[in-house]
């Protein structure tokens, strides 16, 4: 049986370094830390309309790039340039510590972020429990990095966010869970509860849900579907109440999906999962019909099937679930260590690119740099097989782990770091926020314009998208062209001297609009039509 097994390794690594020689893997175009002394850790990074990025990261330094801090812990937003220069960095908190959780560019070209919150001074300007409890921290800030507004939401308890995002009707959007059941939530099911806000433009609260039974819910992601409904994912593990569908009576989790409308009302819900811990973190429509949810199973029966783990181990887990929320098939990737997948999203040729952190060496896992984790990139096609797979870092410890595709079609990446080899270079000390940029392989298109005076509305889109001029109030008149190409450039239509732009015959996915005005350079956009 080992020599089978051993056989059986040496050709699974020998088919997939083949593959690897066949597929494009990008290389690294740069890599840069950014932090301080002590230790600083990278949830996100936002590509910005004018250029460059802003990461979104957590820090305990007061030294290096690392400037105006609080004390404990503070949230630190970090805006570079295309080069990975940095522009300004800021520090946001008080005296008990805060941690940003997510972080997104808004139509008015500032940033939003939510951040779990301790403090009752300094930035923060109310906190609804005692010195041991958390409230959900919403803070929204211009393009410099100034406060516009900030607010706080919770109970007495732990609150805590996961994600916010912009709708398509301007306002926000935040999924968290909570044990709390007073202050600003008026209703706990036991335990932590998936904990569903919406806010105004101005922070106001529109409306806010709790769902879940008498067991530990927690949502991990949001994203907006067709008017104004949403779908949550996270965890379960108890059948009761909200929940159904949990695969074991332990106290394990299962993944755990929800669809309300846009008052927040159930439309449906269901659990995927097998006897172990499963957990999803992230949710992507794809253009092939339906969404694609990623995090990582330690269960090898029940849903999951053919996963390569032992005992206390886990892999990338993916399940591809129609419009209703029915699962169509399911995928494991991974190596007989551990395997965590944090973020994924549809990108060129009909593809998906998920990534996180892996300990493994072997299957699926190749070119781990030999420490105790590297960033495990894998790209795979709609039926998900692999199309190329990557590990970036160095001989330490990567942990994290998030991709994203620019307008340009290329890749970025970033985890936390504390190597000083491999792929990391120019680490502070202690951890440091490790962002990489990759190389463009597409070639859709390498020119981008940073000059956009205008903005997409709405977008996400379902029927119709508008040019606006957020400057004017109002529409442009000048436009000369507009054209829509797919992820693999190839053009779709092209309109002149309008304005306005039906999508009523284009399918769902990802597209890239390029936008010329008279007399202006183009300029380019990520489309999503829904």
């Amino acid at each position: 049986m080992k020599i089978y097994r051993h056989l059986l390794l040496i050709t699974i690594n020998l088919f997939y370094f083949v593959s690897i020689l066949h597929a494009q893997i990008p290389p690294i175009q740069w890599s840069k830390c950014f932090g301080g002394s002590s230790s600083d850790y990278i949830v996100d990074a936002v590509e910005c309309k004018a250029g460059g990025y802003v990461l979104g990261c957590n820090t305990t330094s007061s030294d290096g790039d690392v400037t105006g801090v609080h004390t404990l812990g503070d949230v630190w937003v970090v805006r570079i340039d295309i080069n990975g220069n940095i522009i300004w960095e800021k520090s946001f908190g008080g005296s008990r510590g805060e941690s940003l959780n997510y972080i997104e560019e808004t139509i008015d070209s500032g940033y939003i972020f939510c951040a779990l919150s301790s403090s009752t001074d300094g930035d923060v300007s109310s906190h609804h429990g005692g010195v041991d409890t958390s409230d959900i921290w919403i803070v929204k800030i211009n393009k410099h990095g100034i406060i516009e507004w900030e607010k706080s939401f919770g109970g007495s308890l732990f609150d805590s966010p996961t994600a916010i995002h912009q709708t398509s009707d301007g306002n926000f959007i935040i999924s968290g869970f909570s044990n709390s059941y007073d202050g600003d939530l008026t209703y706990n099911h036991g335990d932590y509860d998936f904990w569903v806000l919406k806010i105004n433009a101005g922070g106001v609260l529109i409306w806010q849900k709790s769902y879940g039974g008498l067991g530990e819910e927690k949502a991990y992601s949001i994203i907006e579907t067709d008017s104004l409904n949403f779908i949550i994912v996270g965890s379960a593990n108890y059948n009761d109440g909200d929940v159904n569908g949990i695969h074991n009576s332990m106290g394990y989790m299962d993944f755990w999906l929800l669809k309300i409308d846009s008052i927040g009302n159930i439309i449906w819900s269901n659990a995927f999962g097998g006897t172990l811990n499963d957990e999803a973190y992230a949710i992507s429509k794809v253009s092939w019909g339906g969404y694609i949810v990623g995090g990582y199973a330690r269960s090898h029966d029940g849903d999951v099937l053919n996963a390569y783990m032992g005992n206390n181990t886990s892999d990338y887990w993916i399940v591809k679930i129609s419009e209703n929320g029915i699962l169509e098939w399911q995928k494991s990737f991974g190596g007989s260590n551990m395997d965590y997948c944090y973020t994924l999203e549809e990108t060129s040729g009909s593809s998906l690119t998920m990534a996180g952190m892996s300990t493994s060496y072997d299957y699926d896992v190749t070119g781990n740099h030999g420490g105790i984790g590297d960033i495990w990139v894998v790209n795979i096609d709609s039926l998900g097989n692999i199309i190329w797979q990557n590990c970036w870092g160095g001989s330490s410890q990567e942990t994290g782990g998030f991709v994203h595709q620019e307008l340009d079609g290329s890749l970025y990446l970033g985890g936390n770091s504390n190597s000083l080899d491999g792929d990391v270079i120019g680490l502070h000390g202690g951890c440091d926020a490790w962002f990489v940029k990759l190389n463009n392989l597409n070639g859709i298109i390498n020119n981008t314009s940073t000059q956009k005076s205008f903005l997409l509305y709405p977008n996400p889109a379902q029927d119709n998208v508008e040019i606006l001029n957020p400057f004017n109030g109002g529409e442009f008149k000048n436009v000369e062209y507009v054209k829509l190409f797919n992820l693999d450039g190839r053009l779709i239509f092209s309109i002149n001297n309008s304005h306005y732009i039906s999508l009523s015959d284009i399918s769902s996915g990802i597209y890239t609009l390029e936008v010329k005005c008279f007399n202006s350079k183009q300029s380019y956009f990520k489309l999503i039509k829904q």
